[in-house]
């Protein structure tokens, strides 16, 4: 599970940097509330940094309105699929307004 795998690696990364306690409920309620798909890889990366690519085909492969994230490179792409990728702030103004 990549997805799953890079956030363990930024969490440990911001764990380093904030006062976490313990990373294991984060990522425990995460798996609680992800749905697992069978994304199909893009022939062609979408993403300049083609690693950001499985959060786009997950994201389709779920018939997902949004990608949340911070990534520069994943925000450049804007829209892909009718797939909007926002920050989070601007994905809570959407569901708050």
């Amino acid at each position: 599970m990549p997805i799953l795998e890079e956030y363990r690696r930024v969490l440990t990364e911001l764990a380093a940097t904030r006062p976490f306690t313990t990373l294991a409920p984060i990522l425990e309620l995460i798996e609680f509330h992800s749905l697992m798909v069978e994304p199909v890889p893009f022939v062609r990366s979408v993403c300049e940094d083609s690693d950001d690519d499985k959060f786009l085909e997950a994201a389709i492969a779920a018939a997902a309105e949004y990608v949340v994230s911070g990534d520069k490179a994943l925000l450049r792409v804007g829209e892909h699929q009718r797939v909007k990728i926002v920050q989070p702030s601007r994905f809570l103004r959407i569901l708050f307004t």
